[in-house]
């Protein structure tokens, strides 16, 4: 528990008041070095390169998005991350095809 005191002025009175106030510390869940980071993005690109994209620009903006210096993730976001893509994925293909299917019945 972080505990902290803080010198303010009453809003009601204009007397000098202290208040204070309690915060519960972030809970560090892992520590990675740069490698480890470039390592775990290394994977997810692979990983990426055996799920089946609706367009191939899809592809290519996540693995834009794995090269950008400002995107950080670790061993824990692999899974998630990739069952998000696959979801959304095979969802933009099902679109897809039924909007194929309703082309092909006008014909």
């Amino acid at each position: 528990m972080i505990k902290k005191i803080d010198p303010a002025v009453c809003p009601h009175c204009g007397k000098d008041i202290y208040v204070s106030s309690q915060s519960m510390p972030s809970i560090i869940t892992v520590i990675n070095k740069l490698e480890d980071i470039l390592e775990i993005k290394r994977t997810v690109k692979e990983e990426l390169m055996k799920l089946s994209f609706s367009n191939e620009k899809d592809r290519e903006n996540i693995m834009s998005w794995l090269d950008e210096k400002n995107t950080l993730i670790d061993g824990s976001d692999i899974q998630p991350l990739l069952k998000q893509i696959q979801v959304e994925q095979l969802e933009k293909i099902k679109s897809s095809t039924k909007e194929d299917e309703k082309d092909n019945n006008k014909i």
